[in-house]
């Protein structure tokens, strides 16, 4: 595999899907990533996937993850994207649910290239949240829920649809051309990351988070994500974290993170990514290190916006539990840490508050969309 090359003319071409495949062959030999999150080894699959069959036209069918054979390939690949109106977002209702087991149709651009990169790498089953969790299904919804940061940090790999606001966009977003000097500066590609659509979900953030292998579609380029190295489309040789600034021994990266590429000082936190392997090293740092570390990602998940309201604590839910698997015993309280309750409730609101607090009359933690 070549180290430097200009980006493709087209994302879905047979030398990204090489490169993908590769990026993923490289990260299984990292020490690190070749080890579960302790936090998620008892996890082995979501309770329901798209099977996406084996032949190139074959229709893709919801299953129930228990009835696979134990000898079977199991590897998923999770997709993390904006939803956009939820009344156009292809999902499974009660009333649909026994047809998708039979086939699923009438899929988004999305989903139907998350279909494509899933089959291209080599793997048969696809996580999508509206189809594989019954919507509108209160007890499903809450059982799938709080299997969410082991459903991303066990997927074989995740799609990052970044560039994409809802479903009608392709997640190979149509490109133009550029000269090749554009891949100097490569920080600015990881600004198409921390701006782009997907990032101001609220739903993306522990996504994104818990990820451990992550493929952003941008639309210049392809980069990559794992808990060792980074890696673009015309840069492939995988940077290690370490070199960034960002070894994995911390529990929450530096917000000057990419910017030490060019030796700019960071000012957009949106995308600090926080990491919670291996646990040991988390040992190592004082509570009150990693509750500071909690509060800034809370100040930055904080700042995206979320579909529905009632999704505030269920959509930080699974960073929260991955967490606790971490540091121990400590009660979590709504986004508050227990053992840090003084700092967690020592705060100050931003321009939303006076609607908010009009809204609601209270002046409390979570009523004020503090979280």
């Amino acid at each position: 595999m070549t180290s430097t090359r200009p980006p493709q003319s087209r994302a879905d071409c047979k030398a990204n899907f090489d490169l993908i495949r590769w990026w993923i062959s490289q990260c299984e030999l990292h020490p690190v990533c070749a080890r579960v999150p302790d936090f998620a080894s008892n996890f082995q699959l979501p309770t329901r996937l798209i099977d996406i069959g084996i032949e190139p036209d074959a229709i893709p069918r919801l299953i129930v993850s228990s009835d696979l054979d134990e000898a079977a390939d199991r590897r998923y690949v999770a997709l993390s994207h904006c939803w956009g109106d939820p009344s156009k977002v292809p999902k499974t209702v009660r009333a649909t649910l026994a047809q998708h087991q039979e086939r699923i149709t009438g899929l988004s651009k999305t989903f139907g290239d998350a279909i494509e990169v899933t089959r291209q790498i080599g793997a048969r089953y696809l996580w999508i949240d509206s189809l594989c969790i019954v919507q509108q299904d209160a007890v499903d919804w809450e059982i799938e829920c709080s299997k969410m940061s082991f459903i991303y940090a066990r997927a074989y790999c995740v799609l990052s649809a970044m560039g994409a606001a809802d479903g009608s966009v392709r997640l190979f977003i149509p490109r133009s051309s550029y000269p090749p000097s554009s891949r100097i500066n490569h920080v600015r590609d990881w600004d198409s990351v921390s701006k782009g659509p997907l990032s101001t979900r609220g739903w993306a953030f522990q996504e994104h988070q818990l990820s451990t292998k992550i493929v952003h579609f941008t639309k210049s380029r392809l980069l990559w994500e794992c808990r060792t190295c980074v890696a673009y489309e015309d840069f492939q040789a995988p940077i290690s974290r370490i070199i960034l600034g960002t070894g994995t021994r911390n529990f929450s990266v530096p917000s000057g993170k990419w910017r030490l590429l060019d030796g700019r000082p960071g000012k957009n936190e949106k995308y600090n990514r926080i990491n919670f392997s291996p646990s040991k090293a988390l040992a190592l740092q004082t509570r009150h290190d990693i509750h500071t570390r909690w509060l800034k990602a809370v100040e930055i998940y904080s700042s995206r916006s979320l579909t529905f309201s009632d999704d505030k604590l269920p959509a930080l839910s699974g960073l929260a539990s991955a967490l606790s698997a971490v540091i121990g015993k400590d009660d979590y309280l709504a986004g508050i840490w227990a053992d840090d309750i003084l700092r967690g409730l020592f705060w100050k609101h931003g321009t939303t508050f006076r609607a908010l607090f009009k809204q609601t009359g209270a002046y409390t933690f979570l009523a004020v969309g503090f979280i």
